[in-house]
């Protein structure tokens, strides 16, 4: 098994260690996935951020008996967004 901190934090003694055992594997696919996947854990983090502060602005407005539809529209958009990004993560 291939350890993840090793992947991210020295990927070329992994790929000595690898030719070392005559091992063929694509180390380069892996370190791309990795570094998209955590591309695509900051952004899952933003969508969730965005959509507690537009809650928030919601209920707020709510409560002051405001309009609050463009907010209710763009909370439907992050979370399609949001979805989206789970889906391919």
């Amino acid at each position: 098994m291939l350890d993840p901190k090793l992947l991210k934090e020295n990927p070329q003694l992994l790929r000595s260690m690898l030719e070392n055992r005559k091992f063929e594997f694509p180390l380069n696919d892996l370190i791309a996935l990795d570094k998209r996947r955590r591309e695509l854990t900051v952004q899952l983090e933003e969508f969730k951020r965005r959509k507690n502060l537009l809650a928030r602005a919601i209920s707020n407005k709510i409560k002051a008996h405001e309009d609050s539809a463009s907010e209710r529209e763009e909370m439907k958009e992050i979370g399609t967004k949001l979805l989206e990004t789970e889906q391919e993560k």
